[in-house]
Formats: C-alpha cells, structure tokens, sequence
C-alpha cells in the first residue's frame, strides 16, 4: 500500500480501528526498511508516524522512535516532533517512565538545541493537516 491509497483510505485524523492498521503498516514499513534501506516506504512510514500522533497514545512513541530507527532516510522522513505526542514536557516523563531513554534523549537534545521551542501538539497537528492537505 502507498502513502496516498492509505490517506485515502483513512485520512489523516484516523478511526480507532484505522489506528491499528497505522501501527501495523509502521511496523511492518520499518522492518523492511532496517533490512534494507529504500525496501520500506519512508513515505507511509511518515504519515502512519502522524496518524499515530494525533490519535494522542503516548505508548505509540515507542513505535514511532522504533520506526526513525529503521534506516537514515527514516529519520529524516519522520520528525522528531512525531515523538512528542501529548507535549514536550509530557513525552520526556513518559520516555522516562517507560525506559525509552534513547527517544526521551532525542527530545532532550531537541529541546537543547531549541528545535522544539514554541511547539505545542495543537500547532504541530495544523501543520501535519497542511502537509497532507497539500499532498492531494
């Protein structure tokens, strides 16, 4: 399945049954992707990353961090802000809770470099409604 028949089929703002599927296609993309870079769709991977952080789950940082991972093309497809599902602030506390430190490290150094200065999930969320808007 590419990126524009999977936005076409459950849009950018997802059911909770399409929220399984994002999570399935982003394992699945990224497994392909960590054996061989350019065998995953970097740009499915992307927008199930987006999917996953507007449905606002914290516990889908671990599978978006895992996903960036896969490959170098996947960490430049999918925003480090993809991992700050429910804030800045927020995402560091869970990453810490949860033993994520490497994801938690990124926001960190993210937060030191002042990528992240003035985000907020909400303005975060019109940008990604923006980008595939766009894409159509």
């Amino acid at each position: 399945m590419t990126e524009d028949e999977w936005l076409a089929i459950a849009g950018l703002r997802v059911s909770s049954k399409h929220l399984e599927k994002a999570r399935a296609l982003l394992k699945a993309e990224a497994e392909l992707e960590e054996v061989s870079q350019g065998t995953g769709d970097t740009a499915l991977m992307k927008l199930c990353a987006a999917q996953l952080f507007i449905g606002g789950d914290q516990h889908d940082i671990a599978a978006i961090w895992q996903a960036r991972q896969a490959s170098q093309d996947a960490t430049g497809a999918i925003d480090a802000e993809m991992l700050c599902i429910g804030g800045v602030d927020e995402s560091i506390a869970f990453c810490a809770r949860e033993g994520l430190t490497e994801a938690q490290a990124t926001i960190v150094d993210r937060v030191k470099t002042g990528d992240l200065e003035g985000f907020s999930v909400g303005s975060y969320t019109n940008f990604l409604k923006e980008y595939y808007e766009n894409e159509e």
